[in-house]
């Protein structure tokens, strides 16, 4: 079995996944093969975590990285490169030809001649064994503090950072007026946009009227009591009850009254006569006259001539209109007005760019003139109405309502906790006139995380019980969760470095951990 692990770095592997990868295998040699884009190993964290697991378990660790940035941290935290590892075996060369050969034209770097020269030489023992006397006693030193360290209990807490949504509150005011400099003063610049418009409406008409069809016929008679005889022309005007007006239809011409006579004896007078045809002047059932109701003719012939209808007059029919009503342009004007508040509110949505925010309650609408026709007793079936209106909305700025929102959040965090980013949501805003002045109460939320100090955890939780380090942990507002690793122990370490704390990366943005 080969003694050694290559394990190729996928972009979308977790940090948890690797590490458990790297304590499951084997083999004491473990080569992470990382392509160019990973990040996951950009993150000082995520390599200062692999390394801890696999000191743990006594793994030599090598990171083979395209990315300089990763090599560059890499080898900061004492992890082996490969790049580092193809430079290694020149020096450790030189070192081992330094070590034996003492020939003073052997090639060596300025650093290490100076140690060589500063290197005291002891009496009575060889110089390669005066050069190497530091080396060793150095190496001897960490090994006792290595191995005073080892025996020391240590104790490894894992905590992750709290990450929650944080509501707040705002009061603004909005104005024509303000620009963005006026943003601290929590005053928000806003724009006017207006627009003039015309819709029109058309109702049915509910008022009704009779009016004639067809006019009345019928005839007259014409009594005649003078000595002479009376012409009549066509177009003579006789009159029915409540004086409705019929003519004749031709030209006639009434007999004088004559005596009547009997056996050649005068026995009294007897009046001229003449039958006519009338027409009704107006159409309609009015024209229906019962017998003997036309008793009146035109006064210039009253003296001379009287007139009766014998008969009924009868013809004349008539029929139901509809006609505007009073309350027809009432309600048409009414309808118009209703759906200008309907159309207003899109139009106005419509108006405002994407730049600016609308709100319902800052829509001012304006009436400027209504007409309707035809007008009141017309004869029609519909009334139109036309109507002019302009339009105005003030619009705050969204962005400088974004900008306000993320000041605010700041100065809204509670301690031990940060914004995560500048993405804040607005919830609601709601307007409230004052003083002839606009005041907008805004409801927003925005993302925050606690912010994970490394000594602050350590002071903390030093020399305390196990169940009073978890009580003190688990009351830290910035603190989501933990996990200690050593709890065989009933008491956490005194000294800081007996502690050894680890945050996760469990965002893109790195955590923060400076005191």
């Amino acid at each position: 079995m080969s003694n050694e692990k290559i394990i190729y770095v996928d972009p979308e592997l977790k940090i948890e996944q690797l590490v458990k990868e790297i304590i499951n295998c084997d083999q004491k040699q473990v080569i992470l093969e990382v392509p160019a884009k990973t990040d996951l190993l950009s993150n000082e964290i995520n390599l200062r975590l692999i390394k801890f697991y696999a000191e743990e378990e006594e793994k030599d660790l090598i990171i083979n990285a395209v990315n300089p940035g990763v090599i560059s941290i890499a080898q900061r935290l004492g992890i082996s490169t490969i790049r580092e590892r193809e430079i290694n075996p020149d020096l450790e060369l030189n070192n081992q030809s330094q070590s034996v050969d003492l020939e003073p034209e052997i090639s060596v770097t300025p650093s290490i001649v100076k140690a060589e020269r500063s290197t005291p030489k002891l009496p009575g023992l060889p110089r390669n064994i005066g050069s190497l006397l530091p080396a060793v006693l150095v190496a001897l030193f960490s090994l006792i503090l290595a191995f005073w360290w080892f025996i020391q209990p240590k104790v490894k807490i894992i905590v992750y950072p709290k990450e929650q949504y944080l509501n707040y509150n705002v009061q603004v005011e909005v104005g024509q007026e303000y620009s963005d400099k006026d943003i601290i003063d929590k005053k928000i610049p806003a724009k006017i946009f207006d627009t003039t418009a015309q819709l029109e409406v058309e109702t049915k008409t509910s008022g009704e009227k009779i009016v004639g069809v067809t006019q009345a016929t019928g005839k007259v008679t014409f009594i005649n009591q003078t000595g002479q005889p009376v012409v009549i022309p066509k177009g003579t005007a006789v009159f029915g009850k409540s004086g409705f007006k019929f003519t004749t239809v031709k030209d006639v011409l009434v007999p004088k009254k004559a005596t009547k006579y009997q056996h050649g004896i005068a026995v009294g007078e007897e009046y001229g006569r003449i039958d006519v045809e009338i027409i009704a002047e107006q159409k309609g059932t009015a024209g229906n006259h019962s017998a003997k109701s036309i008793a009146k003719i035109d006064p210039k012939y009253e003296r001379m001539i009287s007139v009766v209808n014998l008969t009924p007059t009868s013809g004349g029919t008539d029929k139901k209109i509809a006609v505007v009503a009073l309350e027809d342009i009432k309600r048409s004007e009414n309808e118009a007005r209703s759906q200008m508040l309907m159309i207003a509110r899109e139009d106005a949505q419509n108006l405002v760019s994407k730049d600016y925010l609308f709100l319902t309650e800052l829509v001012e609408l304006q009436l400027l003139k209504i007409t309707s026709e035809p007008a009141v007793g017309a004869e029609a079936d519909a009334v139109k109405t036309k109507l002019d209106y302009k339009l105005s909305v003030l619009s705050p700025s969204v962005n400088a309502i974004q900008k306000l929102l993320v000041y605010e959040l700041e100065q809204s965090t509670p301690p031990n906790f940060e914004a995560v980013s500048k993405d804040t949501q607005l919830i609601s805003a709601k307007v409230n006139p004052v003083n002839g002045r606009f005041m907008l109460s805004l409801t927003a939320k925005g993302k925050v995380r606690g912010v994970l100090n490394e000594m602050r955890i350590k002071q903390l939780i030093a020399g305390k019980s196990l169940a009073e380090a978890k009580e003190l942990l688990t009351r830290q507002s910035e603190i989501a969760e933990y996990q200690i690793d050593g709890a065989n122990v009933n008491k956490i370490p005194r000294f800081g470095f007996q502690i050894k704390v680890i945050f996760p990366a469990g965002a893109k943005e790195p955590i923060r951990t400076t005191n």
